[in-house]
C-alpha cells in the first residue's frame, strides 16, 4: 500500500513497521478492537500485557497518537480497516 495516501499517524507507523519489522499497526488494531484492554489485546497477540504497553509507548514515539480521544480512536480504526489491518496474531 502506498502510505503516502494515508493521513495522520498511520502513514508513519506503517512505514516504520515496513522498515524496521515492528508490529505497531497490528498492536494498535488489537488495542482498539479490545476497547483499550491490555489483557485481552495481549492475549489476542499472544504477548505479555507489559509487551503490549511497551509497544504502545514506542508507537507513540514514532507517531504521536491521542488514544484518549474517541474520535481519534474511531478514525484510526477506520483507517486500519481500510488498510486491511485486522488483528492477526503476532507473537512477541
Amino acid at each position: 500500500m502506498d502510505t503516502g495516501l494515508l493521513g495522520g499517524p498511520l502513514a508513519a507507523l506503517r512505514a516504520h513497521d515496513e522498515e524496521h519489522g515492528t508490529p505497531y499497526c497490528v498492536t494498535l488494531a488489537a488495542w482498539l478492537d479490545h476497547f483499550g484492554d491490555p489483557q485481552s489485546a495481549a492475549r489476542l497477540l499472544r504477548i505479555h500485557p507489559n509487551t503490549l504497553r511497551y509497544r504502545l509507548r514506542k508507537l507513540d514515539e514514532v507517531a504521536s497518537v491521542d488514544l484518549s480521544s474517541p474520535r481519534v480512536r474511531l478514525a484510526l480504526r477506520l483507517q486500519l480497516t481500510a488498510m486491511g489491518e485486522g488483528t492477526r496474531s503476532v507473537g512477541g
